[in-house]
């Protein structure tokens, strides 16, 4: 079912990704793991911290087009 749902899909693999990104308990990117709520602006603040290596920032900016369409919000 997974698999032919793409909006689950999606938020699964935002859920996902932004558990690889969190910087532990406590953070908006944590706690949207978790539990899926997502507070938009605390987890882009901490999108804008987030350090990766090169081959990585695809996954954050992905992270991040997705919360600014999940919210509604445009940059």
């Amino acid at each position: 079912m997974l698999a032919l749902d793409r909006d689950v899909l999606q938020v699964a693999f935002a859920r996902t990704v932004a558990g690889m990104l969190h910087d532990g308990p406590g953070t908006a990117l944590e706690r949207f793991a978790v539990t899926g709520d997502l507070d938009a602006e605390a987890i882009l603040d901490e999108l804008d911290r987030v350090e990766v290596p090169f081959e990585e920032e695809a996954w954050v900016d992905a992270l991040a087009r997705f919360v600014l369409f999940t919210s509604g919000e445009r940059s």
